[in-house]
């Protein structure tokens, strides 16, 4: 509506200090709001590499235990893992706990994402 860009642009001429300043203030938010935005990207993608990294490769994986749920039970992990702390060519045995579908929710962020 023209009615509304003159009322919008009459007082332009009148105050061009104040039309510099706004002007200013929402291209520097702007800025501000990109960097921040992609710093967190970066430095999301960062860890995550360095987590991954530092996880180093798996030779083996044994899935599909024969509890209730699907799982191995601790005896049958505590076992493996008496076994192969004397074997020279394993380095180490980690047990995990994987559900598909699971939703996580991290307090810190304040962000929930699909694992």
């Amino acid at each position: 509506n023209i009615i509304f860009f003159k009322i919008g642009t009459r007082n332009i001429p009148r105050r061009r200090t104040q039309m510099w300043l706004i002007i200013f203030a929402l291209m520097l938010s702007t800025t501000l709001l990109s960097s921040v935005l992609a710093t967190g990207d970066v430095i999301t993608t960062a860890v995550q590499t360095v987590a991954v990294y530092n996880l180093g490769s798996v030779d083996e994986t044994i899935e599909g235990g024969h509890g209730a749920l699907g799982y191995f039970s601790d005896g049958a992990y505590y076992q493996l893992r008496n076994l192969a702390s004397h074997d020279p060519d394993i380095t180490a045995v980690g047990a995990s706990l994987t559900e598909h579908d699971l939703l996580v929710a991290d307090i810190t962020s304040r962000q929930v994402r699909s694992k």
